[in-house]
């Protein structure tokens, strides 16, 4: 009996006594409790049981694969591409679209400079038969 217990006899009030109902123990002040540890220790021992079975290997060798490299026929930015590594593709199939912006405005640009270069062809044509005028006429007032 505790001393509480006795004082309230002593006056004549009863106090129920209380029990304290509990699967564990309380850990004295200053212990640790060990319970994280026994968990940790126990599923340590739960993997080494399932890890130790005794099956062996089916078959035993190398496996070769056939590698191979896709390139696209011209250069660009990848606007789609729907393959993941492993997936089977026919051949001729369209894995990728690339961005061709840029090489049109490549080939209007290469036209335009085409055009100029003619253009400027043309003017130096037009240039030789003013020159060749000027030259007859420059030889005719040299002759006399």
């Amino acid at each position: 009996m505790s001393r509480a217990d006795r004082r309230s006899m002593m006056q004549g009030v009863a106090t129920p006594p209380v029990v304290i109902l509990s699967a564990a123990k309380e850990p004295k002040r200053g212990h640790a409790s060990f319970a994280p540890l026994r968990m940790t220790i126990l599923c340590f021992a739960a993997l080494a049981l399932v890890s130790c079975r005794n099956e062996s290997a089916d078959a035993y060798g190398n496996f070769e694969a056939t590698e191979v490299t896709v390139a696209a026929e011209v250069g660009g930015r990848l606007l789609s591409f729907a393959l993941e590594e492993g997936d089977r593709v026919a051949r001729n199939t369209v894995v990728g679209v690339v961005d061709t912006i840029p090489l049109l405005l490549e080939r209007q640009a290469l036209a335009a400079r085409r055009a100029a270069a003619a253009a400027r062809a043309r003017e130096t044509d037009a240039n030789i038969g003013a020159l060749e005028v000027q030259r007859t006429i420059a030889d005719r007032e040299l002759a006399r």
